[in-house]
């Protein structure tokens, strides 16, 4: 049990790892300081500009460290609503065996990072900070013309991509190896969808009051 324990432990730092690494990839290759700088010079003073660079030099640090921990909340919390599903459906799996589950289907989403870096130096060489913040690849909002949509509508045409639905496809066949039955789409649909859709309410009614 230890072992299966710790074995979640390595793939979530995998996780974390490759996240962070791809993000500083993304960094360096898109250019984004320099269109950050582009962007705040609008907004702020020299002075202010080197300020805020200094201070988010200054506690970079901060996200080595928060990304494992916010990775960690987000998987079990998944794990737990998989569990619920799949107690309803008979299933007799570990918590762990649900984590892992959840942790093995997250890294699709790397390649949805991958697939945005290469989208911006291959196909659109010329493009904003917003433009890279806003662009999902292969979603519903890519292909929609932005500027007429409102802003507290944008999350869940950017939610509904090819990755979330390879995503969908991941837990249920791992549910269904790790248990050999084929009910891992019945309890991803039945357990995680509610889940999604009450979180996508959530984001939208705070981006509504927000903006």
């Amino acid at each position: 049990m230890f072992t299966k324990s710790l074995n979640n432990f390595i793939l979530l730092l995998i996780l974390a790892f490759l996240t962070l690494l791809l993000s500083e990839v993304a960094t360096f290759f898109l250019d984004l300081n320099r269109l950050l700088y582009k962007n705040l010079s609008e907004q702020l003073t020299l002075k202010q500009i080197e300020a805020y660079f200094a201070t988010q030099s200054r506690w970079q640090w901060l996200q080595y460290v928060l990304l494992p921990v916010v990775l960690y909340l987000k998987s079990t919390v998944l794990a737990w609503i998989l569990a619920i599903g799949g107690f309803f459906y008979g299933l007799e799996l570990s918590h762990k065996n649900y984590w892992k589950i959840v942790l093995q289907a997250e890294f699709i989403f790397l390649v949805s990072v991958l697939v945005k870096i290469l989208w911006f130096v291959i196909i659109q060489p010329e493009f904003s900070l917003e433009e890279v913040q806003q662009f999902v690849p292969f979603s519903l909002q890519s292909i929609l013309d932005t500027t007429t949509i409102p802003s507290w509508a944008l999350y869940p045409l950017q939610l509904l991509n090819v990755f979330e639905g390879l995503y969908w496809v991941l837990l249920a066949v791992l549910l269904n190896q790790a248990s050999g039955s084929k009910k891992g789409a019945l309890i991803v649909v039945s357990s995680y969808g509610p889940a999604l859709f009450i979180w996508i309410i959530f984001i939208m009614f705070l981006t509504l009051n927000l903006s």
